[in-house]
């Protein structure tokens, strides 16, 4: 059971109400916070049971310790992050970005299982850390909050230091808007269809095997069925390719340009 205390003033006149409720055991009484508003403050929320920044607004402020069990941004309104810093998150489970608008956002050291983003408005945001599984979504089809008034979109942010198994963008997103490493083997592919067809035009495909082939269509179906563009292949699903599939891709790249 959660029960409401009264709001409470901290240094700069920066609001927040705060939370407790029971935790396991008798006696003891875990600690929970919830914000208002608060701006250019170092936050530590380790040990805390509970952060609720639903509807929120922080500028300037960098968090710490974050797990996605303490990440719910849920609010029928919005959140907003500007230049905010969210250190170290990390713990077992899916971490979901949640209803919110990130601007110029950082999200340093992050170690979960996988990251999902579907109701997310993210510009020239910056993730460093790892996953295994990280999904990053426009589609109006997979947001939970269909009457939102936010415009979803991922431009200008950087992944050079994001590693994960399965990367993955859905809905449109531009990948040319933001930056990548591909020094250590990851592949980004432009314009999925586009380079298809050219591909075919070129007469290369008339030697493919009955494998590459198949890829080729893997390729066309979920471009198609995401809406998406633009493909990030991870250096750990090339791995998982033979000789004859990793020649396609090699084909597309050059296509790429």
């Amino acid at each position: 059971m959660i029960n409401r205390k009264a709001k409470k003033e901290i240094a700069g006149g920066d609001t927040w109400e705060v939370f407790s409720r029971a935790a396991s055991g008798p006696g003891i009484v875990g600690a929970e916070l919830i914000a208002g508003s608060i701006k250019n403050r170092r936050v530590d929320v380790r040990g805390l049971d509970f952060v609720d920044l639903s509807s929120s607004r922080c500028e300037g402020v960098e968090f710490f310790g974050f797990s996605p069990a303490s990440f719910p941004i849920t609010g029928a309104v919005p959140s907003v992050f500007v230049r905010c810093v969210f250190n170290s998150v990390a713990g077992p489970g899916a971490l979901n970005l949640g209803h919110a608008e990130y601007v110029d956002c950082s999200f340093v050291d992050v170690r979960v299982g996988r990251l999902d983003s579907s109701d997310a408005c993210l510009v020239g945001c910056l993730f460093e850390g790892a996953c295994e599984v990280a999904c990053f979504s426009v589609e109006d089809s997979l947001r939970g909050f269909a009457s939102s008034p936010l415009a979803l979109r991922l431009e200008r942010c950087d992944f050079r230091r994001f590693r994960c198994r399965s990367l993955e963008f859905r809905g449109g997103i531009d990948l040319r808007s933001s930056v990548f490493d591909e020094t250590g083997g990851d592949v980004v592919l432009y314009d999925v269809p586009g380079c298809i067809a050219q591909l075919l035009a070129s007469g290369r495909a008339a030697v493919y095997s009955a494998e590459q082939i198949r890829l080729i269509n893997f390729f066309e179906k979920w471009s198609q069925e995401r809406a998406q563009a633009d493909l990030y292949l991870s250096k750990a699903l090339l791995l998982r390719y033979s000789n004859e599939e990793a020649a396609v891709v090699k084909d597309l790249v050059e296509i790429r340009g």
